[in-house]
């Protein structure tokens, strides 16, 4: 049944922030990038990614591109494809399109994008 999840499709609790030091200036232009940290439900960083953001000339938006993601000491429990729906709920809030990649995904990420899709 399409509608009762299965203990494949649970994922775990993560949330994603925008990882600014003090001395990181923000960027200005049509690309930029910008990290981020994954956490997970107690608060405790468990990795982070980068996007690349080009920006729309035409409107509010455009395409995002994940650049990196890294998950660490937590492989195998769901925390990437947590992070996965994390990212992709965020670039929509932005009124960015998500892409997973420009280039070649790792056999990591490929994993974690088929199964979104």
């Amino acid at each position: 049944m399409e509608g009762i999840p299965t203990p494949e499709r649970i994922l775990p609790i993560v949330s994603i922030e925008q990882n600014l030091s003090p001395m990181q200036k923000i960027a200005k232009g049509r690309m930029t990038n910008e990290d981020f940290l994954i956490k997970n439900e107690n608060g405790e960083t468990i990795g982070n990614f980068t996007l690349l953001f080009k920006k729309s000339l035409q409107q509010d938006g455009g395409v995002a591109y994940l650049n990196t993601i890294n998950v660490n000491g937590a492989r195998g429990k769901g925390y990437g494809r947590a992070a996965y729906v994390q990212i992709i709920e965020h670039l929509k809030q932005r009124n960015f399109t998500f892409k997973s990649s420009e280039f070649q995904l790792s056999r990591g990420s490929k994993k974690a994008w088929d199964w979104l899709v």
